[in-house]
């Protein structure tokens, strides 16, 4: 769906935490495995792929993780970039870590 939508020339970055997402490598996406959650895993990430265009978080559903995401890659969004974060209705969940103090 991505590659129709960005076109044939998009470079579409992938990452989870089950190692098995690297088979989606084969269709041309790069797969990166880690942990939104830890500032050691975008540090390395944007230490390899430098700024991006577009951040789409429909990762791990709570804000942590969200709030993480946010904190660890605004900086490296390029000029008319965006940030996209799905799912933050998650953040109102209790099994998601509801209530809150963000």
């Amino acid at each position: 769906m991505w590659r129709k939508f960005f076109g044939d020339n998009a470079r579409i970055i992938g990452i989870d935490l089950n190692p098995n997402a690297k088979e989606l490598e084969k269709y041309g996406f790069e797969i990166f495995i880690g942990n939104q959650s830890e500032n050691s895993f975008w540090k390395n990430f944007y230490k390899e792929v430098g700024k991006i265009d577009i951040l789409l978080d429909d990762g791990g559903h709570t804000y942590e993780q969200q709030i993480n995401t946010v904190n660890k890659s605004v900086d490296f969004i390029n000029n008319g970039g965006m940030i996209i974060v799905e799912d933050t209705h998650t953040s109102y969940f209790r099994n998601f870590g509801y209530p809150s103090k963000y």
